[in-house]
């Protein structure tokens, strides 16, 4: 801009030459958790892939969604940002880090979808080496690149990071064939609400059988998820189980490999082996429920006729 006397590209997206980022490990002080308020503390660098690019749109009326991929030559896109832009020099933060490949919140607005429906759940740090960024908007393009190193003072070895990730991926696979799981039961918990929603103020013989059908199958619902999270414990605070569940199981060997910048070792193998154990006794119980309570539910449901308009009584 400088060069073109502070006149925009004429292209309607610029990428603007990014500076290399660093996977930096910050810890807290010796000393002190809390400050106190006279205390000073100046804030950190931004953490993160600092990225930004132009736009030279004449519409300032409406902009469109600005696309960045990013690709490492050997794995292909492992990252997709998007950001609602303004006109002129636009910035945007890449965490480092790589998609999921885990399905358990990605299509079904679960926690992973944030940032206005642009955030998609994290994989775990990207991998020190160069990337490419492919700035997308209105079917104009440009591109760029972006190093990423490890933070210097840390000893690494890239074997072992790559190591890391692939047990991370295991444990992603496994964390989507538990959630499609769940996502039966959740699926369920709608039919059940809906019926007894339907039946709650029908007065006939086949309606309040179905209520009592729907009250029932819920219980049975409910002690099938039990299997996932454990029963559930009442208590006016926090209240945690006492002994480990399938979801706590998978997370255990999630925090062991990602405190260590080693290869997974014997015990996050344990770990994983436990947790896949787990799972596949609580899935099992899901399979059993719909193939057999709920199937039976479902068969009554449809031959239920519920009739939600009141005789109009006739002068």
């Amino acid at each position: 801009m400088a060069k073109n006397s502070g006149r925009l590209p004429s292209e309607l997206i610029t990428a603007v030459p990014t500076p290399d980022a660093y996977q930096v490990e910050a810890q807290q002080p010796h000393g002190e958790r809390f400050a106190a308020n006279a205390k000073y503390a100046a804030e950190n660098r931004e953490f993160g892939g600092r990225i930004s690019f132009i736009i030279s749109d004449l519409d300032t009326v409406k902009l469109d969604t600005v696309t960045v991929k990013i690709f490492t030559t050997a794995s292909g896109q492992i990252r997709t940002l998007k950001t609602v832009p303004v006109k002129g020099v636009n910035k945007v933060t890449w965490n480092l880090d790589r998609k999921s490949t885990s399905t358990a919140t990605s299509d079904r607005g679960g926690r992973g979808e944030k940032r206005t429906g642009f955030y998609k759940p994290s994989g775990g740090d990207a991998l020190p080496g160069a990337y490419k960024l492919v700035f997308d908007y209105k079917g104009e393009s440009d591109s760029t690149m972006i190093n990423v190193f490890m933070d210097p003072r840390i000893t690494y070895n890239l074997a072992d990071l790559k190591a890391r990730e692939d047990f991370m991926k295991r444990l992603e696979a496994l964390s989507s064939e538990v959630s499609g799981s769940t996502e039966k039961l959740d699926d369920a918990q709608k039919v059940i609400d809906k019926v007894l929603n339907l039946t709650k103020d029908v007065d006939t013989e086949e309606a309040k059988a179905l209520s009592k059908a729907a009250q029932d199958i819920k219980k049975k619902l409910d002690t099938t998820r039990e299997e996932f999270n454990g029963p559930t414990r009442e208590g006016q605070v926090i209240v945690r189980n006492l002994y480990p569940t399938t979801m706590s199981m998978q997370s255990a060997p999630r925090r062991y490999v990602a405190s260590s910048y080693s290869a997974p070792g014997e015990t996050e193998e344990r770990l994983f082996d436990h947790a896949l154990e787990s799972a596949k006794v609580a899935m099992a119980e899901v399979v059993k429920f719909m193939n057999g309570d709920w199937k039976a539910f479902e068969e009554q449901v449809k031959a239920t006729p519920i009739d939600l308009f009141e005789e109009v009584k006739k002068d």
